[in-house]
């Protein structure tokens, strides 16, 4: 492809993030050259590339030293959430720190609605397409995205109005597409096996704005208002996904100019993740269901404690997830032609999902231990043993989300989507029947039976796959 024979990286197979796979290049200009050479090849190098290259697990150094950087990134946008949350109660008021959590929430679940479940189909595919191909699929899929989030801004205008500035109005649902499209990209880039980079974005879109913001606000009052905390994180996605652009500008954008109408291919995507779409708003209500079935039955000053407790195991799920789970699951979805690599691949990832969720779910149960024990406030003492219960229901939902990689990678979306209506029913039955006799353990006991009844039937497939049995679909619904 216009590269020496005599560069001493002549001949060696790549997989970049750039570009698929290509051969290295002795020069800046040679590996222009190259890119715009496979690009008009149309990419076809990277067709069936799990089938040309062997799958090799990352070296464990390799993944020790990934996932300490994003376990510190992650750590690091945790604390400065927490401190914005502290900043605003002290500074500001609390009418405001409850408009901020209402935002907060709709930046997560208005992207889950509007998404459609089409990017678990796009994540999964992505890790073995070649970027024109899947940029072909991301065009006419955030082309939609627009056109929702247009209409969506424009209807619900007049009705958030009445509680909401405007100016406010606009600042949010431009706020959140923005957000929409970069958290699209987290998953683009954790598949494209670049979990760094995409932790960097991260870390600037949800803590370089509050560190900037509270620095500023601190010293100068007049900044102490919604619509300048509001224009900050704005500016932190905004970078984000600028960053993103400027990495990525040698990407073959031409090709999602070219196919941002294709309205067949949105549709076909639409409907090959409507299983997706379906799961994904399920785990979102078991996640988030529980505390308001709490607040109903015991009151808020109890729901509160709850959601504390409940904070503290939501954190470490989403440490292990960002840091071991997403950094490994592109590798496993690369097996798939492979079955052998494959269970290898996913018995390696439950030992270190298991010993590291174990050490962090002991060291936090030890500190917020002692922590509550020395707490003025008796009610977070008297309650201290809700927290070990949901930290024991945490590590059983790391086991949940490792078996549903192996479902995830599979296709067996339908199973997927069975356990997670399983542990739906479950939890809400169980927290139902037993909080009334329990108080907060009945729904902290929830957690632990709903996705203990997950794990066992995930892990039930997956070891039917492995074994060659053939795996049965749930009544009513076909594999």
């Amino acid at each position: 492809m216009g590269a020496g024979r005599g560069h001493p990286g002549y001949g060696k197979t790549i997989f970049h993030p750039h570009a698929v796979t290509r051969r290295e290049w002795p020069s800046r200009k040679g590996d222009r050259l190259g890119r715009r050479h496979c690009w008009k090849s149309g990419g076809e190098s990277m067709i069936g590339v799990s089938r040309l290259l062997r799958v090799r697990e990352p070296a464990f150094l390799g993944r020790l030293r990934i996932g300490a950087v994003i376990l510190v990134l992650r750590a690091g946008a945790i604390a400065s959430k927490f401190g914005l949350t502290l900043f605003i109660a002290h500074f500001l008021d609390l009418e405001t720190l409850g408009i901020y959590g209402l935002m907060t929430g709709a930046v997560v679940l208005v992207p889950i609605f509007i998404g459609q479940g089409v990017l678990g189909t796009l994540g999964r595919n992505s890790v073995d397409q070649s970027l024109a191909d899947l940029l072909a699929d991301l065009a006419p899929y955030w082309a939609f995205l627009t056109v929702a989030y247009l209409a969506v801004i424009a209807m619900s205008f007049p009705l958030m109005c009445q509680y909401l500035l405007p100016h406010l109005v606009l600042l949010v649902g431009i706020l959140i597409f923005i957000e929409h499209l970069n958290g699209d990209i987290l998953v683009i880039l954790n598949h494209r096996q670049r979990p760094e980079f995409a932790n960097r974005l991260l870390v600037i879109r949800t803590a370089a704005w509050i560190v900037c913001y509270t620095g500023l606000a601190y010293c100068i009052p007049g900044m102490r208002t919604l619509t300048v905390l509001l224009t900050f994180w704005l500016a932190g996605a905004g970078v984000a996904l600028a960053c993103f652009v400027w990495d990525c500008r040698n990407w073959p954008w031409h090709v999602a100019y070219a196919q941002f109408r294709d309205t067949k291919a949105l549709a076909c995507l639409i409907e090959r993740s409507r299983t997706l779409y379906l799961n994904e708003m399920t785990n979102t209500g078991s996640q988030y269901l529980d505390r308001y079935l709490v607040g109903a039955m015991l009151g808020l000053e109890l729901a509160g404690v709850y959601f504390l407790f409940w904070s503290f195991a939501n954190a470490l799920s989403n440490v292990i997830s960002t840091s071991l789970l997403q950094v490994q699951q592109p590798a496993i979805i690369m097996s798939r032609h492979n079955p052998e690599e494959q269970r290898r691949l996913l018995g390696a990832l439950r030992v270190e999902a298991a010993v590291a969720s174990l050490a962090l779910g002991l060291v936090t149960a030890c500190l917020a231990y002692v922590g509550l024990v020395l707490y003025p406030r008796p009610i977070f003492s008297s309650q201290r043993f809700v927290l070990l219960v949901l930290l024991l229901g945490f590590l059983v939902r790391m086991a949940y989300e490792v078996e549903g990689i192996g479902l995830y990678t599979r296709h067996e979306d339908r199973n997927t989507l069975f356990s997670a209506l399983l542990v739906l029913v479950l939890s809400v039955a169980v927290t139902l029947s037993a909080t009334p006799f329990l108080g907060l353990l009945g729904p902290a006991s929830a957690v632990v039976v709903s996705y203990v009844t997950g794990v066992w039937w995930r892990l039930d497939r997956n070891k039917k796959a492995y074994a060659g049995s053939p795996i049965r679909s749930p009544p009513g619904m076909s594999s």
